[in-house]
């Protein structure tokens, strides 16, 4: 989805549901909502009918999309990822912790070095993802001793 296609949250919402696979009638089922109201919800062109914002989650729930969240980051200048996006490759999270540390020291090196930025921002994203694994590790195994 080009997102800068659409101009509001509605536009983004119909398109999602427009081009998606599962028909409308199915979302209203799924949501509980009578088929025409949310049809009606939907039209960009009423201006009398709006979707509601609690209504959204359960159509993307529905849908199995997350694109309106994507769309709403875009605009705020964020991104959206999954919780656990970034799979760790250590055992436990201390080696993951030795990953962040080498990835750390590398992008000091490079910028000591005055290597160009592009570079260093390769290197800031390696450390990112090496971070981000962690992260999912320590959670996991966090979550794993309390149950």
């Amino acid at each position: 989805m080009i997102y800068e296609n659409y101009n509001t949250l509605s536009e983004v919402v119909s398109d999602m549901i427009e081009n998606g696979d599962k028909p409308i009638k199915a979302i209203a089922a799924d949501i509980g909502k009578p088929y025409s109201t949310l049809k009606r919800e939907l039209n960009v062109d009423d201006d009398m009918a709006k979707l509601g914002a609690d209504v959204l989650l359960g159509i993307m729930r529905s849908c199995g999309s997350v694109v309106p969240l994507e769309w709403l980051a875009e605009r705020m200048g964020y991104i959206v990822k999954p919780k656990d996006f970034a799979e760790p490759d250590k055992k436990t999270w201390p080696e993951e912790c030795v990953d962040d540390a080498v990835c750390g020291g590398k992008m000091n090196m490079l910028m000591r070095e005055k290597a160009h930025p592009s570079i260093v921002s390769k290197s800031a994203e390696e450390w990112k993802d090496e971070i981000d694994q962690t992260n999912t590790r320590y959670r996991r195994d966090y979550n794993q001793a309390r149950q």
